[in-house]
């Protein structure tokens, strides 16, 4: 399984892909951050904070869909720190303007110190890859047993 951005990857035969969870991305912030107070964020929102992200070069697809998506709002992210992990995003927080990006499904969530609120206009979610020429029923097996398993999860 892998994150939906990095679909593009999978897409060239004999490799096939199925979407298996789509949900939104979250930004995370300290709970002093003046976009805590929203229920919910758009890009727009994020163009004057300040963002941490995991390193370009460890993690070039997910450092460039943000960055992307930041451009489609008409704005360059503002990147003040990078990590070398994504687990590590929220100790790196430092001010009441700085947010980081995780999927709704990310165990970060679960943090108690910070906020995190959906980003509408980015979306996500997980993909099933596998080879089209494995027939082995350990493999369909799979397929069905994951997609049930994660149509049955439902996010705040």
């Amino acid at each position: 399984m892998v994150p939906i951005f990095r679909e593009n990857l999978f897409k060239s035969p004999p490799l096939v892909s199925k979407v298996i969870l789509n949900c939104n991305w979250l930004a995370g912030m300290l709970p002093s951050n003046v976009l805590a107070s929203k229920t919910s964020l758009t890009m727009h929102d994020l163009a004057k904070q300040n963002f941490i992200l995991p390193s370009p070069h460890l993690f070039s697809d997910y450092y460039s869909m943000i960055e992307e998506c930041c451009l489609k709002a008409g704005f360059t992210p503002n990147v003040t720190f990078t990590t070398q992990n994504h687990m590590s995003l929220p100790m790196n927080i430092r001010t009441n303007n700085e947010v980081f990006f995780v999927e709704s499904y990310s165990r970060i969530v679960g943090d108690t110190g910070f906020v995190f609120r959906e980003v509408t206009d980015m979306k996500g979610g997980l993909l099933l890859c596998w080879n089209e020429n494995n027939k082995k029923s350990i493999v369909k097996d799979f397929v069905k047993y994951a997609t049930n398993y994660f149509s049955k999860i439902r996010f705040k």
